[in-house]
């Protein structure tokens, strides 16, 4: 099914400075790119990202942890 909201920049990876950074709900946290198409990571729900466990342009699995979130 195709999105109609524009693909996320790959800048949206990159958090506010600062070691936390609060989410609201839905909230797009990270872009994922596979074969030049963008797919939005957003919040399950609001908290905070306490860490990005991933690096720009790393390869990742469907099991792998992407982020950090506390409620």
């Amino acid at each position: 099914m195709a999105s109609s909201s524009p693909s996320p920049s790959p800048a949206a990876a990159k958090p506010p400075s600062g070691p936390k950074w609060s989410l609201d709900l839905f909230r797009v946290i990270l872009p994922l790119e596979a074969m030049k198409a963008f797919a939005a990571v957003s919040s399950p729900g609001a908290g905070t990202v306490t860490e990005i466990c991933v690096k720009i342009g790393e390869s990742v699995e469907s099991k792998d942890l992407l982020v950090r979130l506390v409620k």
